[in-house]
């Protein structure tokens, strides 16, 4: 479900600019998938090259092996969640041992 990922927020940024129909979220352009596409030997090439790398979940993959998401909210009912609307999301980035996305929701299981 992981796969790292090498680029930087100009490539990226880059990327989608050149791209007309560069993927969308509700928060404007979604990372385009760049590394998703890379094969298993250029990945383990550019790690053993030394370059920096994030790991980024594999959304729609994930998606799959779950089926639909949702929650019960109180005075809600139940929420349903689409998570391909929001890109592959970073787990670990490349200076940091985590990312937000992973630490908050860690911290709120943790609270519960």
């Amino acid at each position: 479900m992981l796969y790292p990922c090498f680029c930087t927020r100009q490539e990226i940024a880059s990327e989608i600019a050149a791209a007309a129909n560069a993927p969308h979220g509700p928060d404007g352009p979604l990372y385009p998938g760049t590394c998703r596409a890379l094969s298993a030997a250029e990945r383990a090439a550019r790690i053993a090259g030394g370059l920096p790398y994030a790991l980024r979940l594999n959304v729609a993959a994930a998606a799959a092996l779950t089926g639909p998401l949702s929650w019960q909210e109180e005075g809600r009912g139940l929420i349903a969640v689409e998570p391909g609307t929001l890109g592959d999301a970073v787990l670990a980035r490349k200076e940091v041992a985590t990312s937000y996305h992973l630490a908050v929701t860690v911290d709120d299981a943790l609270r519960a």
